[in-house]
């Protein structure tokens, strides 16, 4: 995986690359914070505190959203992501959530020993 710099304004807030794409994909089509809130299923005071860096990273429904919506490929979207997510006060490095799951899209099911390597990636993750 390719390390990205993010230009991050605290911790776990929106990276300026996407809120930057955000805004300039909006902007495009003409749409107001409500108009891309309403596609989106989310409120337009969300979409305007994305942009301005006031919200935290959206959920991956909503970055999924976004690349359906504005015809953009998902793997761009998350070269520009954060490399670190906080989940209740516990932060998680990218490339470790990443990995599994690259393990849970290759993975047998029916292979107990796949299914064996994914709960101890999932312990390790729980228990750092």
């Amino acid at each position: 995986m390719t390390v990205v710099e993010t230009k991050k304004v605290a911790g776990n807030f929106v990276d300026e690359e996407i809120r930057e794409l955000i805004k300039c994909e909006r902007m495009k089509r003409g749409w107001s914070y409500e108009e891309l809130g309403k596609r989106l299923g989310v409120s337009a005071s969300y979409i305007f505190r994305l942009e301005k860096g006031q919200r935290q990273n959206p959920s991956t429904k909503v970055l999924k959203a976004l690349c359906e919506l504005f015809d953009i490929d998902p793997g761009r979207v998350l070269l520009m992501e954060p490399h670190v997510l906080t989940i209740k006060g516990k932060t998680i490095n990218m490339d470790v959530i990443h990995e599994t799951f690259e393990l849970i899209l290759n993975m047998d099911v029916d292979k107990t020993s796949e299914v064996l390597v994914l709960l101890e990636r999932i312990n390790a993750i729980q228990n750092s």
